[in-house]
């Protein structure tokens, strides 16, 4: 009896790797083959995607040809991600600089309607995930980001789109000079 349960544990155990393992190649195809969608459209190289579990956070190696996407997002949170470290693939970028991050991010934009996003559901998921990457805190402080230089920058780039909210966006942001009305 004792040697037919250890054999329903290990079947088991088996099983559920499997099944995990499927799970990740499932999600590493997805994320690879929105990746690999972006690349051909922009002309530029293939690049390699390794999901990160319990990361929020993404990295583009240049010399590698690699972008590490952490997983610990929401799926929106994860096409921004994947977005924005395309950003710097399709830019060229090799240092992590404010201006580059900005220049990531307005690529981030055109890469999420390359996935089927309008230009305007675009801005407003990148200005958002800025928002609450300022407001919640980040692991890459000092690393060339300024969220609320970056949300600025997003803004002047696009600023046919209003805040719904501009005094959410004055509380996390103060000084950054945002009123219902457009730029001049």
């Amino acid at each position: 009896m004792r040697r037919v349960f250890r054999s329903l544990s290990v079947l088991t155990m088996l099983a559920t790797g499997c099944t995990i393992m499927a799970t990740y190649q499932a999600e590493q195809a997805k994320w690879q083959g929105l990746a690999d969608q972006a690349t051909a459209h922009f002309g530029v190289g293939a690049v390699t995607v390794v999901l990160k579990g319990n990361r929020t956070t993404g990295e583009y190696r240049r010399l590698e040809r690699t972008l590490d996407l952490g997983t610990a997002n929401s799926v929106a949170g994860m096409e921004w991600l994947l977005a924005h470290e395309l950003g710097h693939h399709i830019r060229g970028h090799v240092n992590a600089y404010l201006e580059q991050e900005m220049e990531a991010n307005a690529t981030a934009v055109r890469v999420l309607q390359v996935w089927g996003r309008s230009e305007e559901e675009a801005v407003r998921l990148a200005g958002n995930i800025l928002l609450s990457v300022k407001k919640n805190g980040s692991t890459l402080t000092g690393k060339g980001h300024d969220w609320c230089a970056e949300f600025t920058d997003l803004r002047a780039r696009y600023p046919q789109y209003t805040p719904r909210d501009p005094a959410k966006v004055n509380a996390t942001c103060p000084g950054a000079g945002w009123t219902t009305k457009r730029p001049a």
